[in-house]
């Protein structure tokens, strides 16, 4: 035990004196980073589209239930590639509630 609290110790001083914050390691992730990520967006017109999807959230005009709803079934469609089916699939539940993407 003694072994374990003064290697954590140790690492704990290196960490402060390289500048690196464990609090910063626990930022949450954003919503445009996960579909980023989690949609493998790759062209401008892909991020961009995020953007979009963002923006509409914060305006509460999407809920983000319904934005990750449809992020998970598009990568159970097509997990190589999903952006296509998450833009295709988000249109289409926007546009049952009347709001445009």
């Amino acid at each position: 035990m003694h072994r374990r609290s003064w290697l954590a110790s140790i690492v704990a001083l290196v960490a402060m004196s390289l500048g690196v914050s464990f609090a910063s390691a626990q930022q949450p992730i954003t919503l445009a980073d996960r579909l980023n990520a989690g949609l493998k967006c790759r062209r401008p017109e892909e991020f961009a589209f995020v953007e979009a999807v963002v923006l509409l959230v914060d305006q509460k005009k999407l809920t983000t239930e319904l934005v990750l709803g449809t992020y998970r079934w598009a990568a159970e469609q097509r997990p190589d590639f999903p952006f296509y089916y998450f833009q295709y699939g988000l249109r289409r539940r926007a546009a049952a509630i009347g709001v445009t993407v």
